[in-house]
């Protein structure tokens, strides 16, 4: 599949809003970034190899409206869109790791074992309302805050932008709020457990077992 070069924030989102359910994948480079132009044959190849998802080259410096709005601070960075949603990041040169989550969100999966694959995703794996960058509740944030305090190393998906996803995971775990909190698959809790946890000491324990 043809690569698209992204010109504008609005074509971006216009795209992703308008196509429900395709997976948009936005490379964000840079040319001084040796990195970047390993990255981009990789882009390249996984772009003809998934024809169904679409693929966007962002130059960083030219489009700093998407970098902007994305809040890229460093290249290369691989965005996932959703529906205009952020639904996944990835930073750095991380071929492997790029091309697992193309292939696991490409390949059709029941919806017990696309949970299981997304809570193992990460040794800590947080499921929350909107990102990192722009978090949309206000348990979220916190949470955020108290990880971010203790430097713990995260993956994220954002609930918000899959709606089987945030009501099959409240059955899966037997949790029904969120943020959720999970350290190698096992369910920690949410924002009040983590907290208790942080305070005691257990969870860096839990972390480092």
């Amino acid at each position: 599949m043809t690569i698209k070069n992204a010109i504008s924030l609005d074509e971006v989102l216009l795209a992703s809003k308008t196509e429900p359910g395709k997976l948009h994948v936005l490379n964000f480079w840079a040319s001084w970034a040796e990195p970047c132009l390993q990255m981009n044959e990789i882009f390249a190849a996984l772009a003809a190899a998934h024809p169904t998802i679409s693929f966007w080259d962002v130059d960083a410096e030219t489009t700093a409206d998407i970098s902007l709005h994305f809040m890229v601070e460093a290249v290369p960075t691989f965005v996932f869109l959703q529906e205009g949603q952020e639904v996944r990041r990835i930073n750095g040169s991380k071929a492997e790791e790029l091309a697992m989550a193309i292939e696991a969100i490409s390949t059709p999966q029941d919806l017990d074992t696309h949970l299981s694959s997304l809570i193992n995703r990460h040794k800590v794996m947080l499921f929350i309302k909107g990102t990192p960058t722009a978090p949309r509740c206000g348990f979220t944030r916190q949470l955020l805050s108290l990880l971010a305090s203790q430097q713990v190393e995260y993956d994220y998906f954002d609930i918000l932008a899959d709606e089987t996803v945030r009501q099959g995971l409240k059955e899966y775990s037997n949790w029904p709020t969120y943020p959720q909190v999970y350290i190698r698959g096992e369910l920690a809790g949410g924002l009040d457990i983590v907290q208790e946890m942080i305070e005691s000491g257990t969870f860096a324990d839990t972390l480092n077992d």
